[in-house]
């Protein structure tokens, strides 16, 4: 069987037609699922996982092959039943290319960073931490339970590496907030109040194609609502000082926390940490630049999470 460069590159093409309309799918629905992708692979699963990596012409060629050395066993189609397996979605080039522009960018911001920290984070000097009375043991308590549940049924299931998603992080940060009144404590909770968008997407657009335990889903959606909702409960209650905006020193560290660690854990463990290697379903539609895509959306989600929560603050002034 003869084997060409396709158009696209980084993968390859056989003269099989089914080979062929498989791949012609891949390269050209990084941006769609494609209908005669979904024909092939329904009589035929073995065009996908024929499939095979072709490094690009030129330096950037070099580069992608030593990014796709870090785990060779990926797939370059992505498998649609699952998203919990990283894949070669984007070419390993242009994996090299963010990476590198991204890093630069975090760089920039960060040697400002480690002089200044965040100006906005300032404890004021007149703080006085409120007790901790029964309502907070009381939540403190649920959020536990809650945690504890996710880990178990992620370690059931040999997920434990999806304990690193911002949603299960801030589970247990608010363990800790619910019964903390230290500086740290309040640094958290304020950069919790430009970022917890991210606890509202994971529950009004879960994706659950690898859950089957009911009450792990029910969990699941429970646990949001809780690290949703005790922000809000904190705030009406004074139980912790509210800082002014920080949006975009927020923003870059949540740049930082999917760049430098979710995109290096998904691409050589081979799970797929909050959607780093390939798209969301929601997110199909921008093909290959979904992850460029998500950066701008991040941002702006910021900046409307903050500024709502700022209505709340003065709410309940």
């Amino acid at each position: 069987m003869a084997v060409t460069r396709s158009s696209r590159k980084g993968v390859t093409k056989s003269d099989d037609s089914s080979t062929t309309n498989t791949n012609k799918s891949y390269n050209s629905n990084n941006t769609k699922t494609n209908q005669d992708q979904d024909n092939t692979n329904s009589t035929s699963k073995t065009p996908a996982a024929k499939a095979k990596y072709v490094p690009w012409d030129g330096p950037l060629g070099y580069f992608g092959a030593i990014v796709y050395s870090l785990n060779t066993s990926l797939p370059i189609i992505p498998d649609e039943t699952s998203k919990v397996k990283s894949s070669w979605f984007l070419a390993p080039e242009q994996h090299f290319i963010e990476f590198t522009i991204i890093s630069l960018w975090i760089g920039h911001w960060f040697k400002n960073f480690l002089t200044n920290g965040i100006d906005a984070f300032v404890l004021p000097e007149d703080y006085e931490p409120k007790p901790i009375d029964n309502i907070d043991i009381a939540l403190s308590v649920a959020i536990l339970l809650h945690g504890i549940a996710i880990l178990t049924f992620k370690l059931m299931r040999d997920r434990v590496w999806f304990m690193l998603q911002p949603c299960n992080i801030t589970t247990w940060m608010l363990v800790w907030m619910c019964v903390s009144r230290s500086e740290y404590c309040v640094w958290g909770f304020n950069l919790y109040l430009h970022t917890m968008w991210g606890s509202w997407l994971g529950f009004v657009a879960a994706d659950l194609r690898d859950y089957n335990n009911k009450i792990e889903i029910c969990s699941f959606f429970t646990m949001h609502i809780l690290i949703i909702g005790i922000p809000y409960v904190w705030i009406a209650r004074g139980s912790l000082p509210v800082y002014d905006f920080a949006i975009y020193d927020s923003f870059m560290l949540m740049i930082i926390l999917h760049w430098w660690i979710y995109l290096p854990v998904s691409m050589l463990s081979g799970w797929h940490i909050n959607y780093m290697m390939q798209p969301p379903r929601q997110g199909k539609f921008a093909g290959r630049y979904y992850r460029m895509l998500m950066v701008v959306f991040a941002y702006c989600f910021t900046v409307v999470t903050r500024v709502g929560m700022q209505k709340w603050v003065e709410i309940c002034a």
